[in-house]
């Protein structure tokens, strides 16, 4: 009987709120519709964001190479005006301004690498460490005594 007669069905269709559902769902697409849109604004936006950040990264890389070409620079320059090259002259006039203006030990450590593991194959290894109230200190890692 449903089938056929169509005021029927649209009689029992609203007594069991078929019509209340309908309009809930179509409010519920609408809603994610609106979501998605939304979320494709956001997306656009942290693009945006994220490849700002990169080009500041960038940047931020150029500026410290730059500054520790620069640093090479003054420090061989340093070198040359005392008429002196030698790594282990400047590297005695540094220990003396780090131990003297910062107050901090500087000690030399020298081992035999056997395994390679430094320069990929056996040699003498030499490392100048800074030592501050018992922890050490060799190019970014630190130990404590």
């Amino acid at each position: 009987m449903l089938d056929k007669d169509v005021e029927f069905r649209h009689a029992v269709a609203g007594l069991i709120g078929y019509k209340e559902i309908l309009d809930r769902i179509t409010s519920l697409e609408e809603r994610v519709v609106k979501l998605e849109e939304r979320m494709s604004e956001n997306q656009a936006r942290n693009e945006e964001r994220f490849l700002r950040v990169w080009e500041e990264i960038r940047n931020l890389r150029k500026d410290m190479q730059e500054g520790f070409r620069r640093l090479d620079i003054k420090l061989d320059s340093l070198g040359a005006r005392w008429g002196i090259m030698s790594e282990q002259s400047v590297r005695e006039a540094l220990r003396g301004i780090v131990g003297r203006e910062l107050g901090y030990t500087i000690q030399e450590w020298n081992t035999q690498d056997e395994e390679g593991y430094v320069y990929g194959y056996a040699s003498n290894v030499q490392l100048d460490i800074v030592v501050s109230d018992s922890k050490i200190s060799s190019r970014g890692s630190s130990i404590t005594c």
